[in-house]
């Protein structure tokens, strides 16, 4: 006898979400010497280097809307 599992999945679409306040990267590197830039809808906004190998906190604040999906992280010394 065959046992037939079913299942029925709903999927909620969500609303596009703006940040509010700024955009916060967490970023550490095996070197302690790396830098990489902040790309938002295909414009680099600005570039940050890690001094050290501990994990660093950069902020940057927007002027525009921003959402997630606009957000890039670019290394440039890897």
């Amino acid at each position: 006898m065959q046992h037939r599992k079913e299942f029925e999945f709903q999927v909620e679409s969500l609303e596009q979400r703006t940040m509010l306040s700024g955009v916060q990267i967490f970023a550490a590197g095996d070197m302690g010497d790396e830098a990489f830039e902040l790309i938002i809808k295909g414009q680099k906004q600005a570039t940050y280097s890690l001094h050290g190998t501990q994990p660093q906190i950069f902020t940057f604040k927007p002027t525009g809307s921003v959402t997630a999906d606009d957000i890039r992280i670019q290394f440039i010394n890897d």
